[in-house]
């Protein structure tokens, strides 16, 4: 599949890394003579590119064929127009795209210059008057600061691709990062439960305009767990991680009282981490 993709024209400059998370949003199709790839004001929901066979454009006023040596790369909707139907002349190979979770990929403007990284300020206090870091002591704010690493982006580039496991959580410093429908701007952090508890990316992560992402390692974020002191006396609602498993936790943490105190206890650091982070994203107070 990516040395096919790498022959279309939307995808020749994309890095390779790049390159494979648009290939997890393709499927290779072999459909009959006589079928429809597009009707007239149907939505473009994906890229359409002919591998084998021959389709039919029907626009307002002309039938046109298209064999899979005719297009040169391009896709069948940028060669159709808007607006015009395409079916199947004959039995087809087409590769279709999926083109919301890679629109910032397509769409990146190749700037002649990085983006310069100015003052990061702004992020870290948003990152600090975030409702995960008033759990920790002034000293572990200094001593994480201290640990990421500032990395120039431009809008387009892949941070993390989805079935990845990542090394590092992720905080936007300056711009835009997009996974899906959610977005990440400056003091957001991201990719934390697949670098914590070591899974695989949901989706992708990429940045929507070009910016500054600050990238904190898996070790130093674990690291954290050691400096929180737990208060002696739990409130009334307390999640032990020992004694609820994987396949139980959403369901614990369903049944929580919203927006109350919880006392997070046990579990290994990542994990507890995690679900501490969540927790008080949904307004709880975790203790």
């Amino acid at each position: 599949m990516l040395d096919q993709l790498r022959t279309f024209k939307p995808f020749r400059t994309l890095t390779p890394r790049a390159l494979g998370a648009v290939a997890q949003h393709a499927d290779r199709l072999r459909l009959p003579e006589q079928r429809w790839l597009r009707r007239r004001g149907q939505p473009l929901t994906r890229e359409l590119f002919l591998v084998h066979g021959t389709v039919a454009v029907r626009s307002a006023n002309a039938v046109k064929r298209i064999t899979a040596q005719d297009t040169g790369g391009e896709s069948l909707n940028a060669l159709a127009g808007d607006g015009a139907e395409i079916s199947t002349a004959t039995t087809v190979d087409v590769i279709a795209v999926d083109l919301d979770p890679i629109r910032p990929l397509l769409e990146a403007t190749g700037s002649a210059s990085p983006p310069e990284v100015t003052p990061l300020d702004g992020w870290m206090l948003a990152l600090l008057e975030g409702p995960v870091m008033r759990w920790f002591p002034p000293c572990t704010w200094v001593r994480l600061l201290r640990a990421g690493e500032a990395r120039k982006v431009r809008q387009g580039e892949l941070i993390l691709a989805r079935g990845e496991v990542s090394e590092c959580v992720f905080v936007v410093g300056e711009g835009i990062a997009a996974s899906g429908t959610k977005r990440f701007c400056p003091g957001d952090f991201f990719a934390e439960e697949s670098a914590l508890r070591n899974l695989p990316a949901a989706a992708d992560v990429i940045m929507a305009a070009d910016g500054v992402v600050i990238a904190f390692p898996r070790r130093d974020i674990l690291g954290l767990a050691g400096e929180y002191d737990a208060p002696s006396v739990d409130p009334p609602q307390r999640v032990d991680l020992d004694r609820v498993s994987s396949a139980d936790e959403e369901a614990v943490l369903a049944g929580l009282v919203p927006k109350s105190s919880v006392a997070l206890r046990g579990g290994e650091a990542g994990r507890r981490l995690v679900i501490a982070a969540r927790l008080m994203r949904e307004g709880f107070t975790v203790v």
